[in-house]
């Protein structure tokens, strides 16, 4: 297993892989899954700053993860927004964990406090992961999400990175591992 920088070519495999997040799932709250005009965009729009990541097995694009600003005021600065997901078949391999290890590493390097994840209650195997990788549950909005005709709760987790008092804003990420 390796672990890289994701670029555009990737994106196709990796809408492959989020598709039946979308469609299947309350994993996403999308309705439709993107264009892949859309996710250039916005594969663009956020890696220009922070890292997407991609694992690979056999040359073959099995999971994908990528921070993202968590909120967009200044004062929000050192908070990240944390998005993993692997393909079905590749599900309890251990990818996630090397994904949400190696972004936290990258977080923490590049000066980030904070990393949040927003997870559907209904998905319990997400929130069971964020627990034994550290996280904790920071609150829980009750019927928050409409998908698939019914409301569902969603839960926002926080795993600290550290940092201390009056930090320097995290630098740009470099598009290095």
């Amino acid at each position: 297993m390796t672990l890289r920088l994701a670029t555009e070519r990737d994106l196709p495999r990796i809408l492959e892989i989020y598709a039946p997040y979308v469609e299947e799932e309350t994993v996403s709250f999308e309705y439709e899954t993107p264009t892949l005009a859309a996710f250039e965009k916005r594969f663009r729009s956020i890696a220009s700053r922070l890292p997407w990541l991609v694992a690979e097995k056999e040359g073959k694009v099995v999971g994908y993860a990528y921070l993202a600003p968590a909120f967009v005021r200044a004062g929000y600065a050192w908070d990240v927004d944390l998005s993993i997901y692997v393909e079905r078949e590749s599900r309890r391999g251990g990818i996630g964990r090397m994904l949400e290890e190696k972004i936290s590493a990258l977080a923490r390097e590049l000066g980030y406090v904070r990393i949040y994840s927003v997870i559907s209650a209904e998905n319990g195997s997400s929130l069971a992961f964020h627990r034994r990788m550290g996280y904790r549950e920071a609150a829980r909005f009750a019927r928050c999400g409409f998908k698939f005709g019914r409301w569902i709760d969603v839960v926002w987790y926080e795993k600290e990175l550290g940092g201390g008092s009056a930090p320097a804003f995290p630098l740009a990420f470099g598009g290095e591992l």
